[in-house]
């Protein structure tokens, strides 16, 4: 199901190999330790993050979007 859902919206599911050398950046950029790999792959990959954690909203690095950005 999963592969199917994720072949559909046409995502990419990354190995921690692929943005491991921005962990550490990541680390120090954000206070919860939960959003450490997400924010490595915004990094990594140069790509916009969607979420609505107040955790994410003053960090310059990052394109952060938000859901009422969409509507």
């Amino acid at each position: 199901f999963i592969l199917t859902l994720i072949s559909i919206l046409h995502l990419k599911v990354y190995k921690t190999e692929e943005y491991k050398l921005m962990i550490p950046k990541a680390e120090l950029l954000i206070k919860d330790k939960d959003d450490v790999h997400i924010l490595a792959l915004a990094l990594a990959t140069n790509s916009p993050l969607w979420s609505n954690d107040q955790h994410f909203e003053n960090i310059k690095e990052i394109k952060l979007i938000k859901t009422k950005d969409f509507v």
